[in-house]
This record gives C-alpha cells, sequence and structure tokens, in this order.
C-alpha cells in the first residue's frame, strides 16, 4: 500500500467518524454537513476579495456563489442517488454498483487532489513578500475557503447514514415512553 493511499484510507475513516458523529447528535446525513462546510468555505471565499481589489469582487463572488449552488445541487442529487442505490439493494441485489454514484465519487477524488495543494500553496505562498494585513487575510480567506471546499468534497465521499431525531429529542422520546 502506498503513501497515498495509505493517507486516503486515514482521511477516510476520520471523515466517516467525523459524519457518524454528526449524524448521532445532529440526526443530519452526510449532505447536510457537507453543505455547511460547503456554504462556510464559500463564505470565506466570497470575503477575500474585498481585502484585495474592488474591482475583482463582483464577478469572483457571483462565480463562487455559482460554484457553491453548483456543488450543493451535485452534493443532494448523489446523496439522493446513494439512498436509493441503498434501499434497491436492501430489496435485493438488483444494483451492484450505482455508475452514477461511482462516477460522482471519481470527480470528488479528483477535486480533492486538485484543490488542497492549491489551497495549500495559497496558505503557505499568501503571506511570503506581503507586508499589507489585508491582503494576508485575504489569502488567509481564500485558502481556508479552499480547505472548507476539500473538506465538504471529503465527507461526501463518506458512508452514508440514514436521517434520524436529534440526541435531545431520541433522550425526551425515551424518558417519554418508560
Amino acid at each position: 500500500m502506498t503513501l497515498d493511499e495509505k493517507a486516503e484510507n486515514l482521511s477516510l475513516r476520520a471523515t466517516n467518524s467525523l459524519v457518524r458523529g454528526y449524524n448521532y447528535i445532529t440526526g443530519g446525513t452526510k449532505a447536510d454537513l457537507a453543505e455547511k462546510f460547503l456554504g462556510f468555505g464559500g463564505l470565506l471565499t466570497n470575503v477575500a476579495p474585498y481585502c484585495f481589489n474592488m474591482l475583482l469582487l463582483q464577478p469572483i463572488t457571483l462565480l463562487n456563489l455559482y460554484e457553491s449552488y453548483k456543488k450543493s445541487k451535485i452534493f443532494k442529487d448523489a446523496d439522493y442517488e446513494e439512498q436509493r442505490a441503498n434501499y434497491e439493494e436492501s430489496i435485493g441485489p438488483f444494483v451492484k454498483n450505482n455508475s452514477r454514484v461511482e462516477d460522482f465519487k471519481g470527480r470528488l477524488k479528483l477535486s480533492i487532489k486538485g484543490t488542497l495543494p492549491l489551497s495549500l500553496l495559497v496558505a503557505i505562498t499568501g503571506n511570503i513578500g506581503i507586508d499589507d494585513e489585508k491582503m494576508k487575510l485575504g489569502a488567509f480567506f481564500i485558502s481556508s475557503g479552499m480547505l472548507l471546499d476539500v473538506v465538504s468534497a471529503q465527507i461526501m465521499l463518506a458512508d452514508p447514514v440514514e436521517p434520524r431525531d436529534n440526541i435531545i429529542k431520541r433522550y425526551w422520546n425515551r424518558r417519554k415512553s418508560s
């Protein structure tokens, strides 16, 4: 097993734990959690142009908003396909491999491998030779937003979890039934 495969397995195990913990506490699915990370990452990336040049603000902000919207829709569609495939497999061995889900996961892996080094590069080089604090802050916002996009894509690679009541509702129902 190569170092790349070991790192991928470790990050997937950590992501699965994060998704299961989120599901246990809030009852939400992995798509819900990924959308939260995607939204916050998009917010940070959209704030960054204010730190650089106001002329760049409009096109970059609109492009980021559109990208976040498309990713969110893709995440919801992929979550639906995954849940449908799991349901069909539970009925019988009709669906061994859902090609749309596997294609989506392959594209996500490519996205992660492309965006992660770029976000780290921006984080490292964003502070070299820059004296302006606003510019440093802008580089931080861009790299953080890109990193949160990578985390949201990694979350969508995790194992699916079923939506359920949050921990407070489960406790309340248990107390009510006893």
